[in-house]
């Protein structure tokens, strides 16, 4: 869902919901939830990692549209 506050002049979309800091002088390091980063990051490390040694199964390659995956 990308969504803007209404109330702030020249706010940018997000995907994650209205941040008044986005691309402002104010938009420092510091503001970012690097615990929240971190996680996500390994997260998305271990998915593909898996993808790299596993690939899709037939099923996610035809759900996906594959036109090679065998029903």
């Amino acid at each position: 869902m990308v969504t803007t506050n209404p109330h702030r002049s020249g706010s940018r979309p997000t995907r994650s919901g209205f941040y008044p800091y986005y691309h402002t002088s104010q938009d420092t390091s510091e503001k970012l939830a690097y615990p929240e980063l971190t996680r996500l990051t390994a997260g998305l490390a271990e998915t593909f990692a898996a993808l790299a040694l596993e690939g899709l199964d037939n099923e996610r390659k035809a759900s996906c549209g594959y036109s090679d995956a065998k029903r």
